[in-house]
């Protein structure tokens, strides 16, 4: 009898715990839903108010909201139109747009303020960036507003300093005026999360706008602002602009301070996060970089940064370059869409008289697999601390349970799931840092990665290449909630991250009907590849992209070649 009361005792503080680590690891913390009910209805009413209080000028606002970057701060600096006007038609635009994407988590209050005092500068005093409202990703740091990453335990806990960039920004004559949405953990190309929701495509809002910028994609792309800064770790900000048509670049690790952002995951090595610039055009992008690199301010507040000034030589070069191409990688193919945009761009600079070769990197999926170990070689220990006591979006799904599945049994999992997609497998069997159990592990795969840096730029060099065009991903943006599915199609992406090359996106077409008939002949001998084909059907008009890429601190070059494709690009439709 006292067996058995003993064997009941033990079962129950078993079945306690088990139902007590299913709560706090995939169903969430009721406390936490209270937290996350409260913001929202402080932030519904903000919006309210800011919406009540900026009807009425429609027609303004359309005329604001049409000018050209160049255009727009030619104006504000010559007092054709005032800052409170410029922000003001782009804060009503972005309550459009944020009513049906849901791209807006927060307003920025204290915006107005600094508008009417840029309105007081004299014409003479004004700053480069007189005026621009510029719009900030989640998990950039603003004075007295939260960095959630999407996780309800960060709520109420307002940042107490503003990220470098954000300073420099305001002292550039900026006005950040809205924080956008983000996926669960920042950890996911997708843009999902339980405390701000879900954020729609402004081409199609049945599809991804991307991640984990994608509340900057999405509200960019409907036209409620201008210019945005996200960040970028494996393609954050390059996979947004790709999925919804806009410009974007990644610096090389340290031309821009990442002060001040919140990390998704901390204490990386082998792979940097960095801050990335989205906007509607290359111009934009351009105009805004001009200014934040070789910033002294910047260096001033973040010593660690070295010095490397705007590169206007290199910039408005006119020697003719070598460039490298690749329609698709090793790992995942690209659609024909995808491939097509390449060939487009390929045509824009051999038109500019540019040579162009075959140039890819090798072993890609070896490489991504190897990222996805660096960049959770804490066996994942540090997602599951943020994550304890929180609801789990959709996205994140395969994420979290690549985490807590033992390692013994990821190696089975992968072993089966080999037999529907090799690709999926060696992506999931390196989730959660399988093979960095060590310090002695870890440094290894730090030397794998250092030497795959050195024999690609060597490669690079022998070959004489100035540039490298290739797609932005492997296929245009996908639907909603498949977004864990195509993992493995961050190859074209978090490649160069590994590299810690910078890289420019833009968009040089969009998906047409000559294209979906052509995806009839994508290979699906493989699960990942049949869905990419799945998703890809009824894609048509959506943007495609390619991605332009350099050598470290190259971004000028880079620029000047995603200016010189957007012109050829452009004069060819018109």
């Amino acid at each position: 009898m006292l067996l058995v009361s003993l064997g009941v005792f033990i079962f129950s503080l078993v079945f306690i715990y088990i139902r007590y680590w299913i709560i706090n690891n995939w169903t969430g913390n009721p406390a936490n839903d209270e937290k996350i009910q409260k913001k929202r209805i402080r932030v519904r009413k903000q919006k309210d108010e800011l919406s009540e209080k900026l009807s009425g000028k429609s027609e303004e606002y359309v005329a604001i909201l049409s000018l050209s970057f160049e255009d727009l701060l030619h104006k504000l600096k010559n007092d054709d139109l005032k800052a409170i006007q410029v922000l003001n038609a782009y804060r009503n635009k972005a309550l459009e747009v944020t009513a049906t994407l849901n791209c807006v988590t927060e307003f920025i209050d204290e915006a107005d303020e600094l508008a009417n005092q840029l309105d007081t500068v004299p014409k003479e005093d004004r700053k480069p960036l007189h005026g621009l409202p510029i719009s900030l990703k989640d998990n950039v740091g603003v004075t007295g507003y939260d960095a959630t990453v999407g996780i309800a335990k960060f709520l109420d806990s307002p940042c107490r300093a503003d990220a470098v960039i954000v300073s420099v920004l305001k002292s550039l004559g900026a006005v950040p005026f809205c924080k956008t949405n983000i996926p669960q953990t920042m950890l996911s190309f997708g843009c999902d999360n339980p405390v701000w929701g879900q954020t729609r495509n402004p081409h199609n809002p049945s599809r991804s706008p991307g991640g984990s910028s994608g509340g900057e994609g999405s509200l960019i792309g409907g036209g409620g602002s201008i210019v945005g800064i996200g960040s970028d770790i494996g393609g954050s900000a390059r996979i947004p602009a790709a999925f919804c048509g806009l410009a974007s670049i990644k610096p090389t690790a340290g031309r821009i301070s990442y002060h001040g952002f919140k990390k998704s995951i901390k204490g990386i090595l082998g792979v940097d996060s960095v801050p990335g610039i989205l906007a509607k055009d290359v111009d934009a992008v351009i105009g805004v970089s001009r200014h934040l690199f070789g910033n002294r301010l910047q260096s001033e507040l973040d010593p660690l940064l070295p010095v490397i000034d705007w590169n206007e030589k290199a910039f408005t070069s006119q020697k003719k370059l070598k460039i490298g191409y690749y329609l698709e990688d090793d790992f995942v193919p690209a659609t024909p869409g995808m491939k097509r945009a390449v060939k487009e761009a390929m045509a824009a600079l051999e038109k500019s008289g540019h040579e162009l070769v075959p140039f890819r990197p090798f072993d890609i999926g070896n490489v991504t697999a190897l990222a996805i170990r660096l960049l959770q070689a804490d066996g994942g220990h540090y997602f599951k601390e943020i994550m304890f006591g929180e609801r789990v979006a959709s996205v994140l799904m395969l994420t979290k349970l690549g985490v807590h599945i033992p390692n013994c049994f990821k190696k089975f999992l992968s072993f089966i799931i080999s037999f529907v997609s090799p690709r999926i497998a060696k992506v999931f069997q390196a989730s959660g840092g399988t093979c960095t159990n060590s310090s002695r592990e870890l440094w290894a795969a730090v030397h794998l990665k250092d030497d795959y840096v050195r024999i690609v730029s060597d490669a690079w060099k022998r070959e004489g290449l100035d540039l490298l065009i290739c797609p932005a991903f492997a296929c245009p943006a996908p639907e909603i909630g498949l977004e864990g599915r195509f993992t493995p199609c961050v190859s074209y992406t978090l490649t160069y991250n590994i590299l810690n090359f910078p890289c420019g996106i833009l968009p040089v077409s969009k998906e047409s009907q000559e294209d979906q008939e052509e995806l009839k002949q994508y290979p699906r001998d493989d699960k990942l590849l049949s869905e990419i084909a799945k998703t890809t059907e009824g894609a048509i008009g959506l943007p495609l992209c390619v991605q332009v890429v350099g050598l470290p601190w190259q971004e000028e070059l880079v620029l000047r070649g995603m200016k010189e494709i957007e012109n050829r690009v452009k004069n060819l439709q018109s």
